[in-house]
């Protein structure tokens, strides 16, 4: 005889265990969730300057702001150098690479928000 699934436990279904992620990866998700999308994720506004300050916001890549900062430049984790409501979303680039490109590229034009230097 082939036992059915939640035989034995009186018809009960057994709960399933959680989800165990890693902190980093758990902001991750939280951003994600919070904000809809990855590309939403990468333009988020929540930098302290453009909107309230999200105390996840420079871990929003799933990585330390140092690591983000030694691979992509230091311009996507600086609060201000995000750009403000002035740009539409669907006008900015989706990736990490284009994205720090975009902003090296907006802070050497001076079209930049300011930042903590202003």
């Amino acid at each position: 005889m082939t036992k059915m699934p939640n035989q034995g436990t009186g018809g009960k279904k057994t709960p399933r265990p959680c989800r165990v992620f890693r902190p980093l990866r758990a902001i991750r998700l939280n951003c994600v969730d919070c904000s809809g999308s990855t590309k939403t994720v990468l333009w988020c506004p929540c930098d302290g300057i453009h909107s309230p300050r999200c105390h996840l916001w420079p871990y929003r890549f799933g990585c330390r702001p140092e690591t983000v900062a030694e691979r992509f430049g230091p311009l996507l984790v600086t609060p201000g150098s995000m750009p403000g409501s002035e740009v539409s979303e669907d006008d900015l680039p989706a990736g990490l690479e284009s994205a720090a490109a975009y902003l090296a590229e907006r802070q050497q034009t001076g079209n930049g928000n300011g930042g903590p230097g202003r």
